[in-house]
């Protein structure tokens, strides 16, 4: 278990528009590209909630399942789904992007508390230029720090992350955290 790729053999990472995905809590969400077709996940990203309904929030456990179901989906559709349900809630792709990496972070220092849901608008297109390497646990970590800081300073998901061996790109960084969180679950620890 060392270290973890930003992507597998120069994989081309794409979304999808309109998928139907069934969860390992068999919930079934139809995505679409317009948030208008899908209320609750238009309720929760424009922060409009019900009478006395606090603000969504997920354990470790939670996002972790959702990483799980999004790299399944992925390597065998070859492509992102627009939007992830957690936990019932669906929410897009820069909106789990946050939580992958706060879960990450939050994992890595034993926080088990849960993580509030925020607003992320999606990033611009970016293009990735890396020399094949494995990313050390530090760095990943690092990363992943800079990641919510971006989101936090720009209330958008960055569309590359600059490292030593090149950029990476947006699409590529939900692969990544995805299978850093699947590690964590398979083998009870972060990838080192």
């Amino acid at each position: 278990m060392n270290g973890i790729y930003a992507a597998e053999d120069g994989q081309n990472l794409t979304s999808n528009n309109n998928i139907t995905h069934t969860t390992t809590n068999n919930i079934t969400t139809t995505q679409s590209s317009s948030s208008e077709n899908n209320a609750k996940y238009y309720e929760y990203q424009t922060d409009v909630h019900a009478a006395g309904e606090g603000t969504p929030s997920f354990t470790n456990q939670q996002i972790t399942q959702a990483a799980i179901d999004v790299k399944k989906f992925l390597e065998g559709n070859k492509y992102l789904p627009e939007y992830i349900t957690i936990n019932g809630i669906v929410v897009n792709q820069a909106t789990f992007l946050q939580l992958l990496t706060q879960t990450t972070i939050k994992i890595n220092n034993s926080d088990n508390t849960t993580t509030p849901l925020i607003t992320v608008n999606q990033p611009p297109a970016g293009t990735e230029t890396t020399t094949p390497r494995t990313l050390t646990q530090t760095e990943y970590l690092t990363m992943a720090q800079n990641i919510a800081n971006y989101i936090i300073d720009n209330g958008r998901a960055p569309s590359t992350v600059g490292t030593v061996f090149g950029n990476i790109k947006f699409q590529s960084l939900l692969y990544l955290y995805s299978r850093a969180l699947n590690m964590h679950e398979t083998y009870g620890a972060l990838p080192t």
